[in-house]
Protein backbone atom coordinates (compact mmCIF):
# COMPACT_ATOMS: atom_id res chain seq x y z
CA UNK A 1 0.00 0.00 0.00
CA UNK A 2 1.20 3.50 -0.78
CA UNK A 3 -0.30 6.61 0.84
CA UNK A 4 0.49 10.02 -0.61
CA UNK A 5 -0.61 13.26 0.99
CA UNK A 6 0.19 16.79 -0.09
CA UNK A 7 2.25 15.42 -2.98
CA UNK A 8 4.56 13.54 -0.58
CA UNK A 9 4.86 9.92 0.44
CA UNK A 10 3.21 9.49 3.85
CA UNK A 11 3.69 5.72 4.13
CA UNK A 12 4.31 2.62 2.11
CA UNK A 13 4.37 -1.08 2.81
CA UNK A 14 2.10 -4.03 3.41
CA UNK A 15 -1.17 -3.12 5.12
CA UNK A 16 -0.38 -5.49 8.01
CA UNK A 17 2.94 -3.72 8.65
CA UNK A 18 1.36 -0.27 8.53
CA UNK A 19 -1.47 -1.16 10.90
CA UNK A 20 0.97 -2.94 13.28
CA UNK A 21 3.14 0.19 13.40
CA UNK A 22 0.18 2.24 14.59
CA UNK A 23 -1.29 -0.35 16.96
CA UNK A 24 -1.72 0.47 20.61
CA UNK A 25 -1.09 -1.90 23.51
CA UNK A 26 -2.95 -1.15 26.73
CA UNK A 27 -1.60 -2.61 29.94
CA UNK A 28 -3.58 -2.55 33.16
CA UNK A 29 -1.49 -2.85 36.32
CA UNK A 30 -1.47 -1.68 39.93
CA UNK A 31 2.18 -0.69 39.41
CA UNK A 32 1.98 1.94 36.68
CA UNK A 33 5.11 3.84 37.77
CA UNK A 34 7.18 0.65 37.89
CA UNK A 35 5.83 -0.43 34.50
CA UNK A 36 6.59 2.91 32.85
CA UNK A 37 10.13 2.79 34.28
CA UNK A 38 10.60 -0.80 33.02
CA UNK A 39 9.32 0.09 29.57
CA UNK A 40 11.59 3.15 29.49
CA UNK A 41 14.61 0.95 30.33
CA UNK A 42 13.59 -1.30 27.43
CA UNK A 43 13.42 1.69 25.08
CA UNK A 44 9.63 1.53 24.80
CA UNK A 45 7.89 4.92 25.05
CA UNK A 46 4.80 4.70 27.26
CA UNK A 47 2.20 7.01 28.71
CA UNK A 48 -0.22 6.81 31.59
CA UNK A 49 -3.80 6.88 30.29
CA UNK A 50 -5.69 6.07 33.49
CA UNK A 51 -5.09 5.41 37.17
CA UNK A 52 -4.12 1.81 36.41
CA UNK A 53 -3.53 1.86 32.65
CA UNK A 54 -0.39 2.40 30.60
CA UNK A 55 -0.39 2.64 26.82
CA UNK A 56 2.38 1.95 24.32
CA UNK A 57 2.11 2.58 20.60
CA UNK A 58 3.76 0.80 17.69
CA UNK A 59 5.47 -1.80 19.89
CA UNK A 60 5.10 -5.55 19.79
CA UNK A 61 2.88 -6.51 22.77
CA UNK A 62 5.19 -9.45 23.56
CA UNK A 63 8.11 -7.05 23.96
CA UNK A 64 6.12 -4.89 26.39
CA UNK A 65 4.98 -7.98 28.34
CA UNK A 66 8.55 -9.27 28.63
CA UNK A 67 9.75 -5.89 29.93
CA UNK A 68 7.01 -5.96 32.56
CA UNK A 69 7.82 -9.53 33.55
CA UNK A 70 11.56 -8.82 33.79
CA UNK A 71 10.80 -5.99 36.22
CA UNK A 72 8.39 -8.12 38.27
CA UNK A 73 5.43 -5.89 37.43
CA UNK A 74 2.03 -7.50 37.95
CA UNK A 75 -0.03 -7.27 34.74
CA UNK A 76 -3.78 -7.60 35.16
CA UNK A 77 -4.64 -7.11 31.50
CA UNK A 78 -2.74 -6.62 28.25
CA UNK A 79 -4.64 -5.91 25.03
CA UNK A 80 -3.67 -4.83 21.56
CA UNK A 81 -5.81 -2.39 19.61
CA UNK A 82 -5.21 -1.93 15.90
CA UNK A 83 -6.63 0.86 13.77
CA UNK A 84 -8.77 -0.24 10.90
CA UNK A 85 -7.65 0.72 7.40
CA UNK A 86 -9.88 3.80 7.25
CA UNK A 87 -8.55 5.15 10.58
CA UNK A 88 -4.98 4.47 9.45
CA UNK A 89 -5.57 6.38 6.21
CA UNK A 90 -7.01 9.40 8.01
CA UNK A 91 -4.18 9.37 10.58
CA UNK A 92 -1.60 9.36 7.79
CA UNK A 93 -3.26 12.07 5.70
CA UNK A 94 -4.49 14.38 8.46
CA UNK A 95 -3.04 17.85 8.14
CA UNK A 96 -1.46 19.26 11.28
CA UNK A 97 -3.74 21.67 13.07
CA UNK A 98 -2.68 25.09 14.22
CA UNK A 99 -3.61 25.97 17.76
CA UNK A 100 -4.42 29.60 18.39
CA UNK A 101 -4.26 30.98 21.89
CA UNK A 102 -6.49 33.81 23.04
CA UNK A 103 -3.86 35.91 24.80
Amino acid sequence: MVVITGGRLAAQGPVTDLTAATSTTRIRTPGTARLIAALDRAGIPARLTGPDTVEVRGTDPDRAARAAAAAGVVVLELSRHTDNLEDLFFDLTREPTLEVSSS
